[in-house]
């Protein structure tokens, strides 16, 4: 029997060794949770940087198509607040005087289409309504060298010579530039006739826009009329001719990838389209930028509706594809990482489970060793004693295994020891125990036990066993086995007290055989 302080460090060892494995479960399953954890996680924070970094994106596309739009809307209303100063300061010189100085106005009209390259042309029209108009616009046309007769449009085809008593007249007084089919023409025929038709009764000094119309070089313009009257009680309107598409900034890119319509809305309720861009079919768009302004002057507003389909090609793909590309990458390093751990932690599982077995079974035998047997059958004697039922232990020593031991060798004792570890292991029921204690010295604990009949069946089934054991030169080297019992229905639950018993009762048999 081993030292009191060793067979206490040998338990506790075995204590530790069987702790760690056990804890070595739980261990795996959080170090799997752990990980799945950390993938979800990880996945949680790559998707939470995609959404921040695709709203981020979103907003720069917005800011973009913002900043486009400003530079457009500021440059239509710059243009158009220039037309507003130009038309209104041509319309000074027919206000101030009863007979405009007509070589002042052209020079300043001459002066402002050179500096300002957006206007077509400055026009002025007499409103003739009485005789004394009449005489202003003769007057007004000799000093230019010009026919005084006054001509309207008719049936939307040709001029014809009027009386001014007919009906009111709107004949033009100047022109500027000054070339041939201006001074016969003016404006457009049509645009005469538009102007005539949509001059108000009473007159209010307040801009009006036209609708675009085409003139002869066929670019679209659209005129503006400021009617203005003069001490004397005449009425001028001036007229500011503009290129509708000078009224954009001259750089396209700014506006080459969205579509706009310009609206005018007037003080008095009309409303019409004054220019438009439309892009053309570029497939399905992704989604749609819209954005509405208005652009508030003297008499009108304008309406700006923007619009801009988004493509492939406009979305910065950089950190989107990155953060894309990082999620499988991160759940692959995620499981390489675990893969890893787990190697790890099974080798150090292996190590433990090694530990465990060397603590608790007999490396001879494979069978469980004294430390393990006592302490498996303390808790199965304190089961029975409470549930009432009745165990036994039994001894076992081998006769004849010293012989073969030191006439074959080491090598031949091991496997017959060996040989009958595994003949113990298979006779045993579940939930009995076969032991080495040391030696050729084995131990069985049979549960339950009925009676004394039960208990010699289990003895006679031993003897049988060990005698019948094979193993090489089994013929020559026979085997028997002396075999001695505690049962607790006689010796009670204590452990101690059992063992020394089956003890005494082995030696017992050793000296006169098959008898308990």
């Amino acid at each position: 029997m081993p030292f009191r302080n060793e067979a206490s460090t040998l338990k506790s060892f075995r204590y530790v060794t069987a702790f760690m494995v056990n804890s070595f479960s739980r261990e795996h399953k959080r170090l799997k949770y752990s990980y799945v954890l950390f993938a979800v996680l990880t996945s949680l924070a790559l998707l939470l940087l995609l959404l921040a970094a695709g709203q981020s994106e979103w907003r720069r596309l917005q800011q973009k198509f913002s900043a486009d739009t400003s530079v457009v809307s500021q440059f239509v209303r710059e243009k158009m607040l220039q037309n507003e100063t130009l038309l209104l300061a041509l319309s000074t010189y027919f206000s101030g005087t009863q007979s405009p100085d007509i070589n002042a106005v052209q020079r300043y009209a001459a002066t402002m289409q050179q500096r300002f390259p957006h206007v077509s042309m400055f026009q002025s029209a007499l409103y003739l309504q009485n005789g004394s108009s009449l005489q202003v616009f003769r007057q007004i046309m000799q000093e230019q060298q010009l026919p005084d007769n006054v001509k309207s449009l008719r049936r939307g085809r040709y001029l014809e010579s009027i009386s001014p008593s007919e009906h009111k007249a709107l004949p033009v007084i100047m022109v500027f530039p000054d070339n041939a089919e201006s001074l016969v023409v003016g404006l457009d025929l049509f645009t005469v006739d538009f102007i005539a038709r949509r001059l108000p009764a009473q007159q209010q000094s307040r801009i009006t826009l036209s609708e675009p119309f085409t003139l002869l070089d066929e670019n679209p313009v659209v005129v503006m009329m400021l009617p203005v009257s003069n001490a004397q009680g005449i009425t001028y309107l001036s007229l500011l001719v503009v290129e509708v598409s000078n009224l954009l900034p001259p750089e396209q890119s700014y506006y080459s990838r969205m579509s706009f319509r310009l609206q005018v809305a007037q003080d008095q309720g009309d409303a019409f389209p004054l220019l438009s861009h439309a892009l053309p079919s570029a497939g399905l768009a992704l989604a749609q930028l819209r954005q509405q302004q208005t652009l508030p002057f003297t008499g009108f507003q304008l309406l700006v509706e923007y619009e801009r389909p988004l493509g492939i090609t406009d979305i910065n793909w950089g950190w989107l594809v990155l953060l894309v590309l990082a999620w499988p990458l991160s759940l692959l390093l995620c499981w390489r990482l675990y893969r890893v751990h787990r190697r790890q932690a099974e080798g150090l599982e292996y190590q433990h489970q090694l530990l465990y077995r060397k603590a608790n079974y007999d490396e001879l035998t494979g069978l469980p060793n004294r430390y393990h047997f006592e302490d498996y059958a303390s808790r199965l004697l304190s089961s029975a004693e409470r549930s009432g039922t009745h165990l036994a232990i039994l001894f076992i020593d081998l006769n004849g295994f010293k012989r073969i031991n030191d006439e074959m060798g080491h090598a031949a004792g091991d496997s017959v020891l060996a040989a009958v570890g595994a003949a113990l292991n298979k006779l045993i029921r579940r939930g009995d125990m076969a032991a080495r204690l040391g030696g050729d010295e084995f131990v069985v604990l049979v549960d339950p036990i009925s009676d004394n009949d039960q208990l010699n069946s289990v003895i006679d089934k031993l003897h049988r066993l060990i005698a019948n054991t094979h193993y090489e030169h089994s013929k020559r080297y026979p085997l028997s086995a002396s075999l001695g019992c505690a049962f607790t229905e006689i010796h009670g639950y204590d452990l101690r007290n059992l063992l020394r018993v089956a003890d005494m009762a082995m030696y017992h048999d050793k000296q006169h055989p098959r008898t308990v």
